[in-house]
């Protein structure tokens, strides 16, 4: 292996989240997306990276979801899709999302999606103001979309 090439190849993380196209990694660090459009196009150049530091043996988009990693999606409203509801995964967001609650406008539409079919749309202000943990609140409001 060309050293130098794989350090080439280390993709740059970032300490503050924006609300462009994201990945988050399961150790809470924040990778944006860019130069590439699309998240598959960053897990193709970066997947020598995502095989060494994470283990992921077949690093596809979908691959690294199943291994804790959060696609996030910037834009009018803040998606998200996980692999499933667990607190693991949950906590790692809301950590996240804690780090940067001065950036999230109170009134923006978050929407969490797992690979289960469930979902949860709710706005930064309502699970402030529930009192809930974010992982329960997740799950009551991914619980009520479903009926």
């Amino acid at each position: 292996m060309n050293w130098y090439k794989f350090a080439m190849k280390i993709p740059p993380h970032i300490d503050k989240m924006s609300h462009k196209d994201m990945w988050f990694s399961p150790d809470g660090k924040i990778f944006p997306i860019f130069p590439f459009l699309i998240h598959d196009d960053w897990v193709d150049h970066y997947e020598d990276f995502l095989m060494s530091r994470y283990n992921i043996p077949i690093p596809l988009d979908q691959n690294i979801i199943k291994n804790n990693w959060i696609r996030f999606t910037g834009g009018i409203v803040l998606s998200m899709e996980v692999y499933q509801f667990t607190h693991k995964i949950l906590n790692n967001l809301s950590n996240i999302l804690f780090d940067n609650a001065l950036d999230i406008p109170g009134n923006k539409l978050l929407q969490i999606e797992n690979h289960n079919n469930e979902s949860a749309e709710f706005t930064w202000e309502d699970f402030l103001k529930s009192g809930l943990s974010f992982f329960d609140f997740t799950k009551k409001e991914a619980r009520r979309n479903k009926s």
